[in-house]
């Protein structure tokens, strides 16, 4: 074996086990988006009317069940409630057992909208449980 066939080797054993060690441990955020992340890309995709793009990140039941009208109603409640919305972030999650809740918080020109989203595992991704 040369030995630029044999570092190749190591390398993909390396990264096999570093994968396998994380998954073992419940990754959470690090081989994939955490929490917080996922419920933050989700209203972006809402806030720019986006609606087939924003169903990627809800669980399947729920991605099948909501219909792009009840998407644009939710970005209508926001903007009802906070105004023109100039700023969306995932501040923060906590996990437990079941899943977790991401911490969002969705400024905009009149107030400043604050929103936890239950999230839950779906094929070792987080996608959003309930809106």
């Amino acid at each position: 074996m040369s030995r630029i066939a044999a570092l190749v080797a190591l390398a993909a054993l390396v990264v096999a086990g570093l994968t396998t060690a994380i998954d073992r441990t419940g990754d959470a955020g690090v081989m994939v988006p955490p929490p917080e992340s996922v419920a933050e890309s989700f209203f972006r995709q809402v806030e720019t009317g986006r609606y087939s793009r924003a169903k990627p990140f809800l669980a399947r039941e729920l991605a099948d069940s909501t219909p792009d009208g009840e998407l644009e109603r939710l970005l209508r409640e926001l903007e009802r409630r906070a105004g023109r919305i100039e700023k969306i972030h995932g501040d923060s999650a906590r996990h437990d057992g079941r899943g977790a809740t991401a911490f969002m918080t969705i400024a905009g020109s009149r107030d400043t909208v604050e929103l936890e989203l239950r999230l839950r595992r779906e094929q070792r991704v987080w996608k959003i449980g309930a809106l």
